[in-house]
């Protein structure tokens, strides 16, 4: 049957949980200094790793850079500029004007 570990012999994610649990706004470096003057040497990355599975960090929001949600707002509110910016994006990804012709043909074909 296993053992169960102790505090100081060598679990050093534990031991880095244990560190993160009394000391929540504890940064990786003043971590991995504390755990030096135990004779434990843990690498920015361990901590880093253990302090995101725990939850202590940041998230960030990122997203994809483009338009913003006002442009598609703005286009589908009917004004004129709103209609130029949609057959415009229409016309972008039909490829050519010929082409979005063409679609706009079939569409009329489709209902009879």
């Amino acid at each position: 049957m296993a053992k169960k570990a102790a505090a100081n012999d060598g679990n050093k994610s534990e031991m880095i949980r244990a560190y993160f649990t009394d000391h929540k706004t504890a940064k990786s470096a003043e971590v991995i200094e504390a755990l030096a003057k135990t004779g434990t040497t843990v690498s920015e990355p361990l901590v880093a790793t253990i302090k995101s599975k725990m939850g202590l960090t940041k998230k960030r929001s990122g997203g994809k850079a483009g338009k913003k949600p006002a442009a598609k707002a703005a286009a589908s509110n009917g004004s004129a500029a709103g209609l130029i910016a949609s057959a415009s994006e229409f016309v972008r990804q039909a490829g050519s004007v010929a082409a979005a012709i063409d679609v706009l043909k079939s569409l009329e074909n489709f209902g009879k």
